[in-house]
């Protein structure tokens, strides 16, 4: 019962959220319609990215308003951030249709993202993105400065660091991958460990030849300043996000020319390489000999590696070039969406692990 009324509850402010913020003035989109008919919400702040790739490239968005869809938290988000979005019952004409069902003359999206991870003739797997207020800002556009510039930081990572949060075993269960706060306790035993500053103003005003690992829950990194920082970074690191190896930062770090240092570099598509677009170690011990490899790293290479992350991140990662495999897609083509928890929740149980949220 409580469940009903919360969806009836949240269909009711969608619709008047909808309809309020309709009246405002709007840019009208140029190149086509994409209308997305789906019945439940299960890609949350991935289903608002990828309607920002569609905005960046003048597209007009339209859903179906399904019941449970419009009953949902995430939809209210959407709602807000998507100013060309409509909804409507009826198909538009020419329209590129996505719906989460196989149905005829439409792309099905698919929620089922880490089971079918490798390519597919008939599908695409639609990359990690930044967090959504980076599109939504419009902060994404900014670009990487000259790559033969030089950069004051040289290996960077700033983001959540609490323990309850990144203590579960999904990640090294599931993945294989070594969890985040295993990764940075260790590497604060490193030699090359600087301690954080405690003001944004530090942060920028000094160069920092060594890790430097920020926890936003002490400092924050505003969002309109984030890639601003990144531009100066030499190497990023990535660890695992809570449930999952795939991260916002990384993609972040990327589109600025940032090398990663990632474990987990096979979940991109295509797969990252070492040495060529990033730094890949697979245990605490390998991360110490790629850490003192970067810190000793000649700038030739460096310079190489970064005009290959550049270039890696524009022909894959940029919102145009996205949508521009989602274009190609036929009928009957199949789309994987990043639903973070419900995607890992359809992944085969095995060693006892629980992948309740």
């Amino acid at each position: 019962m409580r469940s009903r009324l919360n969806t009836l509850r949240w269909f009711l402010l969608n619709s008047i959220d909808y309809l309020l913020r309709r009246r405002s003035k709007r840019k009208s989109p140029k190149k086509g319609v994409v209308y997305f008919d789906i019945e439940r919400n299960h890609w949350h702040r991935y289903l608002i990215n990828i309607c920002h790739f569609f905005v960046i490239n003048d597209y007009q968005i339209v859903f179906h308003p399904r019941y449970r869809f419009m009953g949902h938290w995430s939809t209210n988000e959407l709602i807000r951030q998507i100013s060309v979005i409509k909804f409507s019952a009826s198909t538009p004409e020419n329209a590129l249709v996505i719906t989460d069902t196989a149905s005829p003359g439409c792309i099905q999206l698919c929620l089922d993202y880490f089971n079918n991870h490798q390519k597919n003739a008939n599908s695409y797997h639609v990359p990690m993105s930044m967090v959504d207020t980076q599109y939504y800002f419009g902060y994404q556009s900014r670009r990487p400065e000259s790559p033969d510039k030089e950069r004051k930081i040289r290996v960077f990572y700033v983001g959540n660091l609490k323990e309850q949060d990144y203590s579960n075993k999904l990640v090294s269960e599931l993945f294989d991958c070594i969890p985040r706060n295993t990764i940075f306790k260790h590497l604060k035993k490193s030699s090359f460990y600087l301690e954080p500053p405690y003001r944004l103003t530090e942060v920028f005003g000094r160069s920092f030849n060594g890790l430097l690992i920020i926890n936003r829950n002490n400092l924050n990194i505003p969002p309109d300043r984030l890639l601003e920082l990144l531009n100066e970074c030499d190497f990023i690191l990535c660890p695992p996000g809570v449930v999952m190896p795939l991260t916002h930062f990384i993609i972040e770090g990327m589109s600025m020319g940032c090398i990663p240092v990632v474990q987990w570099g096979n979940y991109m598509s295509p797969p990252l390489e070492h040495l060529k677009n990033c730094v890949s170690f697979f245990s605490l011990s390998e991360l110490d000999q790629r850490i003192n490899e970067v810190m000793y790293m000649d700038r030739d290479h460096l310079m190489r590696m970064r005009n290959n992350v550049i270039e890696y991140y524009n022909k894959y990662l940029a919102p145009k070039r996205v949508v521009e495999r989602i274009e190609n897609l036929r009928c009957g083509d199949r789309l994987f969406l990043n639903g973070e928890i419900e995607s890992v929740k359809l992944m085969p149980y095995y060693g006892g692990v629980s992948v309740k949220a």
